[in-house]
């Protein structure tokens, strides 16, 4: 079933430019992103509940996740 989650969505957590999707043992999707909301080249992570596919929330570079 294709899926797609809008821009603004990724925004609202101040990223953007997603890279990579990750399938985690949890059974919940983690998608790579590359930039900010303004394009800056920080480098993230966002957390999917694989079931719904609502974002759950933005891993931070420490390990922890940011809701």
């Amino acid at each position: 079933m294709p899926q797609v989650i809008e821009g603004e969505l990724l925004r609202a957590l101040n990223v953007s430019t997603p890279h990579t999707t990750h399938c985690l043992a949890s059974g919940e999707i983690m998608i790579s992103v590359l930039g900010d909301k303004h394009g800056n080249g920080k480098g993230d992570f966002v957390l999917i509940d694989a079931h719904t596919f609502e974002i759950k929330g933005k891993g931070v570079q420490t390990g922890g996740l940011d809701t």
